[in-house]
């Protein structure tokens, strides 16, 4: 059975304490240990002209004119261009609400911030979050379900706004019910560095394997090495050095194969599979091939060096930094196993608007109007601020189709899943690193590293519904 309530102030500090080390890093920070990473959009400075008469959306609330209420907005990123529309839009959407103040923030040291301050009952009203947190708010009873008669909606009008919402807003549905408004969505796909490519004599349009048993000998024959025989130039590089990417990109591959990093309920780590076992020797063979390891750091800066040939653990969002590169390439979706069961790609991960439970029901209306307004715009932020959301209305809209293979992301999008959502995102996400580990850094037999990890794993989910139960 879920467990959901409200917990005491000292018991939901003691949580939020151990889920904000969970706090996401930019692309460029060094990997740190027990801290949950995720790719950020690459930034780039640049003048944004915003429509503000061309679109508006009405919102007001219906009937008698309501009481006057104030909306405490916290706002995740610092990104200029949506830091300017965002303001455009919040100005538009008190003009035709003129009963509601938003008063927008963006705090600094983020994530440690939120989980403290929702406890101590003076958090934001309306705020953003992705969705390693989701499952922590929801047992812990923060967040209430999307309110979609605030702006005028029913539940099944709402979801036909997206695409495929039984996957693309997964990441923020718990028994059935959404408690988020998504505001960017991301995922990763296969990128080659077509001049490497060409040199190796293959084609990067057509040659790119679609499985990754076939994936090997093609990124072999782009290796290259100097004297001593160490690797100079990678033909693919998998995503070895942060704990979250072990859901994102190790776990993904676990579930094309059928199998999964946790139970349906959350509650029991099940790496101790034979589909787990295949997935990480699969990962060892590129250490034992001398291809790739964990021991090669600095990905990031050496794909824009020109000195990796493919890779898969970024979004469309690096296309700038590859254009300043100088570096032409295609995307692709990422592989699947011969035999796999799922055809997912890599993990999607998103940030959704969710509303505090805490504050007052005429509070919660206004945040859920302003949230979907905010949301309500979605060709907008991707032409400005190259940020995507998954409704019907971008894959339809010019802007979308002018942007080089933003439809491989999307459609990846559509057949993918999120990673399991549990409390402990963060501790499990370390420990299946380092399970990882015992078998391609330490050379222990997959099927006992896998057993150690489930039993360490396991401690820590009962440890995290004890304290969520106490």
């Amino acid at each position: 059975m879920t467990i959901r309530k409200n917990l005491s102030r000292r018991d939901f500090l003691r949580l939020s304490a151990t889920a904000a080390t969970g706090a996401i890093m930019a692309a460029c920070a060094p990997a740190t240990p027990g801290v949950v990473e995720v790719e950020k959009e690459v930034e780039v400075t640049r003048e944004v002209q915003v429509e503000t008469e061309v679109e508006k959306l009405v919102t007001s609330t219906p009937g008698a004119a309501p009481d006057p209420v104030t909306v405490n907005y916290w706002a995740h990123v610092t990104h200029p261009p949506r830091v300017k529309l965002d303001k455009v839009y919040i100005e538009q959407f008190t003009e035709n609400n003129p009963h509601i103040t938003v008063v927008n923030e963006t705090p600094g040291d983020w994530d440690s911030k939120l989980l403290t301050s929702l406890a101590a009952d003076v958090g934001p009203d309306l705020f953003a979050q992705w969705n390693a947190f989701t499952a922590t708010f929801f047992y812990q009873g923060t967040i209430v379900p999307v309110d979609y008669s605030a702006f005028g909606m029913d539940k099944a009008e709402f979801m036909d706004l997206y695409l495929e919402p039984e996957n693309t807003l997964q990441g923020c549905m718990f028994e059935g019910e959404l408690y988020g408004i998504p505001n960017e969505l991301s995922n990763y796909c296969f990128f080659t560095n077509n001049a490497l490519w060409e040199e190796a004599g293959l084609d990067p349009e057509n040659d790119v394997p679609d499985t990754w048993e076939d994936l090997i000998p093609v990124a072999e024959k782009m290796c290259k090495r100097d004297s001593s025989g160490n690797l100079v130039q990678r033909g693919y590089v998998l995503a070895w050095e942060r704990p979250s990417w072990q859901f994102l990109t190790w776990g993904a591959m676990l579930r094309q194969l059928g199998g999964s990093e946790l139970s349906e309920d959350g509650r029991t780590c099940t790496i101790d599979s034979p589909e787990a076992a295949e997935n990480t020797n699969y990962w060892k063979q590129w250490i034992d091939l001398g291809l790739d390891g964990p021991q090669y750091t600095g990905n990031r800066a050496a794909v824009l060096n020109g000195t990796i040939a493919s890779w898969s653990d970024t979004g469309f969002w690096l296309r700038d930094g590859l254009l300043e590169a100088g570096i032409e390439y295609t995307v692709h979706p990422v592989p699947r196993f011969k035999n796999a069961v799922n055809n997912n790609g890599f993990d999607n991960y998103a940030y959704f608007h969710m509303v505090n439970s805490a504050a007052d029901p005429a509070v919660q209306q206004a945040a859920w109007q302003l949230a979907f307004y905010l949301d309500s715009f979605p060709v907008r932020y991707l032409e400005n601020a190259s940020l995507l959301q998954p409704r019907k209305e971008v894959e339809q809209a010019e802007e979308f189709h002018s942007i080089p293979y933003l439809d491989v992301f999307l459609n990846e999008s559509k057949v993918s899943m999120y990673s399991p959502r549990t409390p402990a995102f963060n501790e499990v996400a370390d420990a299946l690193l380092r399970t990882r580990d015992l078998t391609c850094v330490q050379g222990m037999p997959a099927e006992e590293a896998l057993a150690i990890g489930k039993e360490e794993i396991d401690k820590i989910l009962d440890q995290t519904f004890a304290d969520l139960e106490a």
